[in-house]
């Protein structure tokens, strides 16, 4: 990739996604890796799924 599409790439990325950061035991987040790995999703996929299920299920109620 080019310096100018790198440039482009980093400047859309940084308009329309937020960067999340959470400090985790490391053999919990290794176990997590192995189980992505295994099951062949990616860790953004992965959050992004968990995201979409815990807002759904909040506004079905299952928090109430």
């Amino acid at each position: 990739m080019g310096k100018t599409s790198a440039k482009s790439k980093r400047k859309y990325n940084n308009g329309a996604y937020t960067v999340v950061r959470a400090e985790l035991d490391k053999e919990l987040i290794a176990q997590w890796k192995a189980a992505l790995k295994e099951d062949e999703l990616t860790q953004a996929g992965f959050i992004r799924e968990a995201m979409q299920k815990y807002l759904n299920e909040r506004k079905d109620g299952a928090f109430e």
